[in-house]
């Protein structure tokens, strides 16, 4: 299920699925049991999707996956589980239970993973309110995070609301001759990371041997409650119906409205943008939010009226347009959108192919145009924001992203495309876009006209001035 244009499913539930099967004679298993891109306030509860590998599949294989999701649940015993024997380091990344790209605020409770290579996984903005009593069994890591952020703290609350997280009762069952501890392993988006446990050791500890940044917080007592606040009805303003406390507004958020959060060095301002993006959405949403009668209010007003007046506030309320439909007025603010940054810029190129899809049909995008998208679908998310998310659903491009320094996009299954190089738009009347999938970036261009003759040349850029060629060319 997926949607170019972000879409809320208030009181939608996917529940009581059985994808796969028990039996090995014949063997039914799915390579994904569900997924969801671009799709909000979602119930996911008591599915069983069983997997029968005894070894690596050569495609990814995935349990649930979510990518640019907010506000969903996934609760109330799924059961992800492959049936074979386990054996440490087989699968790795190739059989994922549960995977989180950029969806924030979730709450995940009562599941259960069991002999996979990576039991959930975690990338991006990928803020989690409850991570409560999940069961991981025989994996080669139980939770792998991918410079994410999934929250300052994760722990019990003690007592229920006083900050501290709230990730009660999770289990990590290693496999029987196992070597090394994996229970949590990868890497924080520049944020440190407090897990509170009411443990010292034991299947109930989350190890932090794995992660640089994560540090462990042993507290006496302990909450048996969750503390999920999802709902399932559209928010009114100051209806009260707030999903996240004075104290975890200030947590998780703080940081991000006195502009003090430190992000991943070579990142550092795409992750910046995009946590401010995630922000705003939820302040916007949730007016509430904004004025707790804390001092700390000021910098979420101060911050709030800030954003109001910029390019976020005019790409929340482009998706807002297009998830009601009014893709005129959509057109209209796009042509007032001034784009500063790579992000902006990959949002207003989407974007104004996506209205002109929904206005005359998909015959009406050219093949330049579908180049166009092609670009920037196969751009990492991370570093070209969200606008990679809608470009590939416009394209039903199934893609899975590697690390932040890999380049290792595995291409569609169904469009059969195995493009590296992407030049457009074509014919190129003012610039020329040229995108490289394969290579951390681009060190020189070189342009000849017919004859030979270097007419443009140029080092660590994608964008070429083309409205400077007609002098070239009669000099």
């Amino acid at each position: 299920m997926y949607s170019s244009s972000p879409i809320k499913l208030y009181g939608s539930e996917i529940s009581n699925n059985i994808i796969g099967s028990t039996l090995t004679n014949p063997i039914e298993q799915p390579r994904i049991g569900i997924h969801l891109s671009r799709i909000s306030n979602v119930n996911i509860k008591t599915n069983s999707i069983l997997f029968h590998h005894d070894a690596a599949p050569n495609d990814p294989h995935l349990g649930i996956w979510l990518e640019n999701c907010s506000e969903v649940r996934i609760s109330d015993v799924n059961n992800i589980q492959n049936f074979t024997n386990f054996q440490q380091g087989t699968f790795g990344s190739s059989l994922t239970g549960l995977r989180l790209d950029a969806s924030p605020m979730l709450c995940i409770e009562n599941n259960t993973f069991t002999k996979l290579g990576i039991g959930m996984q975690v990338t991006g903005n990928s803020i989690i309110n409850s991570l409560y009593q999940n069961i991981f069994t025989d994996f080669d890591a139980g939770i792998n995070l991918s410079a994410a952020n999934i929250g300052p703290n994760g722990g019990t609350e003690n007592p229920l609301n006083l900050g501290s997280g709230n990730v009660m009762g999770n289990e990590w069952y290693l496999c029987g001759g196992c070597s090394t501890i994996t229970k949590i392993q990868g890497n924080l988006a520049g944020n440190l990371l407090t897990w509170y446990t009411e443990v010292s050791s034991g299947d109930r500890y989350p190890d932090n041997d794995n992660v640089t940044g994560l540090t462990i917080d042993q507290i006496v007592s302990t909450s048996e409650n969750s503390e999920c606040q999802l709902t399932v009805n559209p928010p009114v303003e100051d209806d009260g119906d707030i999903p996240i406390s004075l104290t975890a507004r200030n947590a998780y958020f703080g940081g991000v409205v006195a502009d003090s959060n430190r992000y991943v060095e070579n990142y550092y301002n795409e992750f910046r943008y995009q946590a401010q993006q995630v922000v705003f959405g939820l302040l916007k949403k949730y007016p509430g939010m904004i004025i707790r009668d804390d001092d700390s209010d000021t910098s979420f007003i101060s911050f709030y009226n800030d954003r109001l007046e910029s390019n976020i506030n005019k790409i929340d309320s482009l998706e807002s347009l297009f998830s009601n439909g009014f893709y005129i007025e959509a057109d209209t603010l796009l042509n007032h959108f001034a784009d500063t940054n790579e992000i902006e810029h990959n949002y207003k190129r989407v974007y104004r192919l996506y209205i002109k899809q929904q206005l005359y049909g998909d015959t009406s995008l050219s093949n330049s145009d579908l180049d166009e998208l092609n670009a920037i679908a196969y751009e990492h998310p991370l570093t070209a924001g969200h606008a990679v998310f809608a470009a590939r659903n416009m394209l039903n491009l199934e893609v899975h992203d590697g690390e932040l320094s890999s380049s290792s996009n595995d291409e569609s299954k169904q469009t059969g495309r195995n493009k590296k190089l992407f030049l457009y738009p074509n014919p190129a009347i003012d610039y020329l876009r040229i995108k490289l999938i394969g290579a951390e970036n681009i060190e020189e261009i070189n342009i000849f006209d017919i004859t030979g003759r270097i007419i443009f040349q140029a080092g660590q850029t994608d964008l070429v001035n083309t409205s400077e060629f007609s002098s070239v060319f009669t000099s």
